[in-house]
């Protein structure tokens, strides 16, 4: 079952599955964040970009210092990775989450107080984008993303490759493209 909820400057749908982005010419985004359940040691922000053939484009690993809330962690995650993909001037048709709150949050535009400038942030980035397509994936289906960010959050890394990804994060890469070619 698919939900699709449209808003002046964007689209958020809801849909289980894993989806490649419609043309050669689009790419996807997955964001995740980490964080330590314990601690307010920072935010781990783990993003990666691929191509409608699932090829890795690029990917991002970035750390926020401070942050003890998963819900602003998660829209950080969503705002860095947008940033990221305005840097680098590419072309997306498609961001994925598996924070479903905060998927619910940009296309609202009534965030909680606390958040509202990310939320703006975001909105923003997905104007300058155009038509975009935001959707709530299963944590399942954004392993490598959250590799990301948990590797993020142990090294204090702050890096990007542009058509590839770390090496630590192979085996959610491979267990990503075989369980979408099932």
């Amino acid at each position: 079952m698919t939900l699709t909820l449209v808003a002046p400057t964007h689209t958020v749908t809801l849909d289980p599955k894993w989806e490649a982005p419609p043309t050669d010419r689009h790419l996807k985004l997955n964001v995740d964040a980490a964080m330590h359940s314990t601690t307010t040691c920072g935010i781990g922000i783990g993003a990666m970009i691929r191509d409608s053939t699932e090829k890795f484009c690029d990917t991002l690993c970035s750390k926020i210092q401070g942050g003890s809330n998963a819900f602003i962690a998660e829209r950080l995650a969503l705002r860095e990775g947008l940033r990221f993909v305005l840097q680098h001037e590419l072309l997306i048709s498609k961001v994925e989450s598996d924070c479903l709150k905060a998927i619910f949050a940009i296309n609202s535009f009534e965030p909680l107080l606390a958040a509202r400038p990310i939320i703006s942030d975001i909105i923003v980035y997905l104007s300058k984008l155009g038509n975009v397509v935001c959707s709530h994936i299963p944590c399942t289906m954004n392993k490598v993303a959250h590799s990301l960010a948990s590797v993020a959050l142990r090294c204090n890394l702050q890096s990007f490759w542009l058509y590839d990804t770390l090496p630590c994060v192979y085996y959610d890469v491979w267990s990503d493209i075989t369980s979408f070619s099932q």
